[in-house]
């Protein structure tokens, strides 16, 4: 299958400056083989654990994924809710980012580190 699936493909709204530099070495950009390989299981192990767990409504996600935070993350999600004046519906939506990136690595719980590329995502 050479897509991504929706239910993943919905939890990303990014931006990403590329150097140009980086663009014009086609021989430093490709992926191998084996890469590509390990990328598409990641993605097929997160789309299974979407599809075999019952998520909460929109309405309990909030709570849901704020369970799912470190402390530190969590301390990091406050600041950055108000110092980035974050609506409730735009916090979910990192959180969501957030979440997918921590299952990618494995992880059950959200560490600070996938908040803060959650957060890098966003549109400014």
């Amino acid at each position: 299958q050479q897509k991504v699936s929706g239910a993943l493909w919905d939890r990303f709204e990014m931006f990403v400056d590329v150097d140009e530099s980086v663009v014009g070495d086609e021989a430093s950009a490709r992926i191998t083989t084996n890469e590509l390989e390990k990328i598409k299981e990641k993605i097929a192990q997160v789309s299974e654990y979407y599809s075999s767990t019952l998520l909460p409504t929109n309405h309990d996600s909030y709570n849901y994924l704020q369970s799912l935070l470190t402390k530190e993350s969590l301390k990091t999600l406050k600041k950055a809710q108000v110092n980035l004046k974050l609506s409730n519906r735009a916090v979910c939506k990192i959180l969501r980012v957030a979440q997918t990136s921590s299952l990618l690595e494995g992880k059950e719980l959200i560490s600070q580190e996938n908040l803060m590329e959650a957060l890098g995502y966003r549109k400014r």
